[in-house]
């Protein structure tokens, strides 16, 4: 394994976490390839992913989403170490030529605002990917070293991740979903060097079901602080009513 760069790179942190369609597209790779994704003898094939990855990454999330459909997801942000964030996500997805869609995300307004290209035939969730990205960089930020770290992790724990069944409401109605839970950082080498060791305990939890439209309910990511009603940082994604 190797040693990452801890050094000091707060001039990377003033960067926009989107850098074009490449990166999306490159993180989302990355994120669903299975565990051995470096052994270019590896099988692409999903059936070698683990069923954290296969239900985040190998599923049609979009396959309940029309043409001129819209998405909103409400974010929120609170914690001791973390900024106060009350906004919005949105997705449309929007007829293309020639029966093909394309997906058109609103990542969030003002100063949060970060620019994303459309997503052309979407099949997973691109809110989930982005989601995703903008949280290593916020970890690359508080932490130190380099995203592309904070992202491994990220997909290691997603090998052995707990995975069970799940239920909840929504808009009225009882839905049966899928639960996701990981904490990457607890094995990671390098904690030591984290800037702020309690991000060491980073609780991710993902909610899925594929009767929703985008297939996913509530994404939430928790650090937590000396008592249950103080969390150092808590984020939550949730996919609002029509």
């Amino acid at each position: 394994m190797k040693t990452l760069r801890w050094a000091n790179s707060r001039r990377q942190f003033a960067q926009p976490i989107t850098r074009g369609l490449s990166v999306f597209v490159c993180a989302a790779l990355v994120l669903s390839a299975p565990l051995h994704a470096d052994d270019t003898s590896a099988s692409p094939d999903a059936n070698a992913f683990s069923p954290a990855n296969t239900a985040l990454f190998a599923t049609n999330h979009m396959q309940q989403v029309k043409p001129e459909q819209t998405l909103v997801y409400a974010v929120q942000q609170t914690g001791s170490m973390v900024p106060s964030i009350q906004d919005t996500v949105t997705l449309k997805l929007a007829a293309a030529q020639a029966g093909h869609t394309e997906a058109h995300l609103e990542f969030m307004t003002g100063e949060n605002h970060r620019w994303t290209p459309p997503f052309a035939d979407p099949t997973g969730n691109p809110v989930l990917t982005l989601f995703l990205q903008s949280d290593i960089h916020e970890m690359e930020r508080i932490n130190g070293g380099q995203w592309r770290h904070f992202q491994k992790y990220i997909k290691f724990a997603l090998e052995k991740a707990d995975f069970s069944a799940t239920s909840f409401e929504y808009a009225g109605q009882h839905y049966q979903g899928k639960k996701i839970s990981i904490q990457p950082y607890l094995d990671d080498p390098e904690k030591s060097k984290f800037i702020n060791p309690a991000f060491i305990k980073k609780q991710y939890e993902f909610i899925l079901a594929d009767e929703l439209p985008g297939g996913i309910y509530k994404i939430t990511t928790e650090v937590p602080g000396t008592s249950a009603d103080q969390p150092v940082a808590h984020k939550e994604l949730l996919l609002r009513a029509p």
